[in-house]
């Protein structure tokens, strides 16, 4: 176990939604990070091999502390989009700051999953992978 982390995530179907968010979560559209989107089409282009301004931001913006306790992934997702935008650092123009988070509805009619989940002096993209 890291140090200074717990995590605890419940739902009635959570390894069908882990599956789904798993999948998408460095999925990129409109400069947005889709989390529970669908897998790829059998028609989509290949990842570069470069990487992105938003991969960038996903390993350069650390979040000095987050704690969620059976929060909705929903909920989870915008409090760290909120914090991409505070820590983002290396972003001189506000407008641009931090990272926009999209978080699909389930198409099962479910409701999110509970996140229980406490980190310390991570980056924002290895954070959204422990939550998801």
């Amino acid at each position: 176990m890291i140090e200074g982390l717990s995590t605890e995530i419940t739902h009635r179907k959570l390894n069908h939604m882990q599956k789904i968010l798993l999948s998408a979560i460095y999925l990129i559209m409109s400069g947005s990070l889709l989390v529970g989107a669908p897998e790829k089409p059998e028609d989509a282009q290949e990842p570069r091999n470069e990487t992105t301004e938003l991969e960038d931001k996903l390993s350069l913006i650390k979040i000095p502390e987050v704690r969620f306790f059976k929060s909705p992934l929903d909920e989870a997702m915008k409090e760290l989009m909120l914090k991409s935008k505070q820590f983002d650092l290396t972003e001189p123009d506000p407008a641009k700051k931090g990272i926009p988070i999209i978080v699909m509805q389930p198409s099962d009619g479910n409701s999110f999953p509970l996140v229980t989940i406490k980190i310390r002096n991570m980056e924002l993209g290895k954070i959204i992978q422990w939550i998801t």
